[in-house]
């Protein structure tokens, strides 16, 4: 699947943050090496609001969830060459019938359907599913737009390249540098 560009600055990864604002809480998660059907478990229950104390099953009362690194979730087994996605043109008067994309392809074209896809899929089927729907923003890099909201990402600092005691003896002196 996508590998991470050779330019990509090296980062560590927090997985995930929470922030509270004046909008509610935001959770900020890194999907890096996830698996899909599990991270989408996890945001669902997030975005339903299960995991809080205020919980009431008719309300919308979740957080919002931010999703980063949307391209290196992965699949278990040989699920990239076997799953299908169908997106229906007009159900019934279209004769061509479905589009159907492999998962291999779709991660491709939009690496960030693929978790929303299976997010929708674990939201209960109601009226209340395109409203946490909208408060799930996911992005196939590894950072957001969000202005106030942190960066699930950790830029890694660069240390200054230390040399081994046993190799300054080896060298002329000229070439030593000085000990701090």
């Amino acid at each position: 699947m996508p590998k991470v560009a050779p330019d990509a600055k090296p980062h560590k990864t927090l997985r995930a943050v929470s922030h509270k604002d004046d909008r509610g809480w935001w959770h900020i998660i890194d999907a890096k090496n996830r698996n899909v059907g599990k991270l989408a478990a996890f945001c669902s229950r997030l975005l339903q609001g299960k995991h809080r104390r205020d919980y009431q099953q008719h309300q919308v009362t979740g957080d919002s969830v931010i999703v980063v690194n949307a391209i290196n979730v992965q699949f278990p087994g040989h699920t990239w060459d076997t799953k299908i996605y169908r997106f229906y043109r007009n159900r019934f008067t279209d004769p061509r019938g479905p589009k159907i994309i492999t998962a291999t392809r779709l991660m491709m074209l939009n690496p960030g359907i693929i978790l929303s896809r299976a997010v929708k899929g674990m939201l209960p089927k109601n009226l209340l599913r395109p409203n946490w729907l909208r408060r799930l923003y996911v992005y196939p890099g590894a950072i957001h737009p969000h202005w106030d909201i942190p960066q699930a990402v950790v830029p890694i600092e660069k240390r200054p390249e230390v040399v081994p005691r046993a190799f300054t003896v080896m060298m002329p002196e000229r070439q030593r540098r000085p000990e701090a």
